[in-house]
């Protein structure tokens, strides 16, 4: 099943179409030109591998949106949008699987499913981008995007380090920078496959400013109530310091406050126990 995208996806008309072997993924979306890992565990999958290691073998690594397990032979949701990528290094993971590395290479459209034994496969057109920008604010919509990626790089900890190194590496094309911004920008697969169906680039930069300019607001709010809990549990401790220190200067004081808290427990008992006489309270 191929999930259609909500644009419409312009397609190269030079482009008649390829048969390729497809490796659907849940999280960790592969973007043109962006090298990532992936542990592959799934019969179909290792078998799709066998095919393809050699580098010299397309695939298509296609984003799945579903919560269900990916179990072989069932029918799998296919984003339409979606990378071809060649097989760069392979090592062995834990028992049967294979920690594999893939290179993106271009964006495709998804337009049918051909079979699904041993492994998925599918035609797929090549989709047709604009390598630039176009209008008057260029230099400015690259500064903003730039300028937040800085400020989240900053602020988040747990902030892919390779964010830092993509936004001050030159790019070939704007479409790249987008999509390498994209790729570590710490975002949700949902958000980064919004972001590899749109093709316009002016949409692209616009809906990825402002993706990454909520993700700074809610690390920023995360921070602030950070150090609010952090302000209160120093001031919490400071109390029960004081506290302590009090007890322990009404002790070396003596006389009514040496056993105040003793005191009070037995006053709270007499107070309670209603069938006391008078004079023995």
């Amino acid at each position: 099943m191929i999930v259609k995208s909500i644009n419409k996806i312009p397609l190269k008309p030079t482009d008649e179409g390829q048969i390729y072997p497809i490796l659907p993924v849940k999280v960790g979306l592969l973007f043109p030109g962006n090298r990532r890992r992936y542990n592959i565990t799934r019969k179909s999958s290792l078998a799709l591998l066998e095919t393809c290691r050699g580098g010299e073998c397309p695939l298509i690594i296609s984003y799945t949106p579903t919560s269900r397990e990916l179990s072989d032979g069932a029918v799998i949701p296919l984003s339409e949008v979606s990378v071809t990528a060649l097989v760069t290094n392979v090592r062995e993971g834990r028992g049967d699987s294979k920690d594999v590395e893939f290179m993106g290479v271009d964006r495709v459209a998804l337009t049918s499913i051909t079979s699904r034994s041993p492994y998925v496969m599918g035609e797929a057109r090549l989709v047709q981008e604009r390598p630039r920008l176009q209008g008057p604010n260029h230099d400015k919509i690259l500064a903003e995007v730039i300028d937040l990626a800085e400020k989240i790089i900053e602020r988040g900890s747990s902030v892919d380090p390779r964010l830092k190194e993509a936004i001050r590496v030159a790019h070939a094309t704007d479409g790249a920078f987008a999509d390498v911004v994209t790729a570590y920008a710490p975002l949700n697969p949902t958000e980064r496959q919004t972001l590899l169906d749109t093709i316009d680039l002016r949409a692209r930069f616009d809906l990825l400013r402002d993706l990454v300019r909520t993700e700074l607001d809610r690390i920023s709010l995360s921070l602030q109530l950070g150090h609010r809990a952090e302000e209160q549990m120093k001031e919490n401790r400071h109390r029960e310091y004081l506290e302590l220190k009090l007890e322990e200067i009404k002790k070396q004081l003596g006389g009514p406050y040496a056993d105040e808290k003793a005191s009070a427990a037995f006053k709270r008992r007499i107070r309670l126990a209603t069938n006391l006489p008078n004079d023995v309270r």
